[in-house]
This record gives C-alpha cells, sequence and structure tokens, in this order.
C-alpha cells in the first residue's frame, strides 16, 4: 500500500481546476486546494491537517513576501 501525501496548492481561483485534475490522477496524493492567503496561512496552522508538500503560486496576493520569509527563517 502506498504511503499518502498530503498536498496543500495555493494557486489562483481560475487554476484551481486544472490543479485538481492533474494531482487526482495519483491515489496516493491528498489534495486541498487554496486561492488567498488567508486560507493558506489558516490550513497550514490547523494541526488537524498535515501538510508533506506546499505548491505555491506568486499569483496569490501576498505568495511573495511569504515566500521570502519563508526562505528567511528557513535557509538552506
Amino acid at each position: 500500500m502506498a504511503r499518502t501525501i498530503d498536498i496543500l496548492v495555493a494557486v489562483p481561483q481560475q487554476d484551481a481546476g486544472r490543479y485538481f485534475i492533474n494531482m487526482r490522477q495519483h491515489d496516493e496524493f491528498r489534495v486541498r486546494i487554496v486561492s488567498e492567503l488567508d486560507d493558506l496561512m489558516g490550513d497550514l496552522a490547523n494541526k488537524d491537517h498535515q501538510t508533506d508538500i506546499l505548491v505555491l503560486s506568486q499569483d496569490i496576493p501576498g505568495a511573495t513576501e511569504l515566500i521570502n520569509d519563508l526562505r528567511g527563517g528557513y535557509p538552506r
């Protein structure tokens, strides 16, 4: 049995359907899609939701600042 991978996708509303269709082809993916930064932050803060992978479109308002904050807080 394959391990499930929880993916949180933050993309503009007009792109959400395309992401959903492409990702649902993989049985091991559990995908949650949000279209606003507040929803993204709320989902990440929800301890009942596991997030293994975050897909973040730079087209989401505030995404660039969030990316910069993450890079500063978690440098590699």
